[in-house]
């Protein structure tokens, strides 16, 4: 094989793993507040029933992230959200990538305890109950899903 061929499989061999490195790092953001699964969750306030935390965290929509209480292990809290208190949700995002697939989030605001007023996203999980949700309402939403499929 002379220099040229190598040299053109070499650049097409580089093109080909910079395209796949680029369309892993490629990610898609949009808005899905309109809907139906969303919009029941936005624009009203929700009673939390399980403890949580808002942390300062890179996220993919906010500066902050609420997560439940046991995430701060690893975080320090910003605000700590304790069972009866409201949370009020104002969007919802979706948020794709090759390498993860489709995630959604829902985004709120609330003001710290040192009255600063943050935007923070909460990711849906469809594998644990929503901090608006008992364990026992999260096994009945999945058992009525799991009836809706068959």
């Amino acid at each position: 094989m002379n220099l040229k061929s190598r040299l053109i499989l070499a650049t097409i061999g580089i093109t080909v793993i910079a395209l796949f490195i680029g369309l892993m790092a490629f990610a898609w953001r949009n808005d899905v507040s309109d809907q139906e699964q969303f919009s029941g969750f936005l624009n009203r306030p929700l009673e939390i029933k399980r403890a949580g935390v808002i942390i300062k965290k890179e996220g993919r929509f906010a500066d902050y992230g609420m997560d439940s209480q046991e995430a701060l292990a690893n975080f320090t809290a910003e605000q700590l959200l304790n069972p009866g208190d409201k949370l009020e949700f104002y969007a919802a995002k979706s948020y794709y990538s090759i390498h993860v697939g489709t995630s959604y989030y829902l985004l709120g605001r609330d003001t710290l305890s040192s009255g600063e007023v943050v935007s923070f996203e909460y990711f849906l999980s469809d594998y644990s109950p929503r901090i608006w949700e008992t364990l026992a309402e999260f096994l009945e939403r999945k058992e009525q899903e799991n009836i809706l499929k068959k």
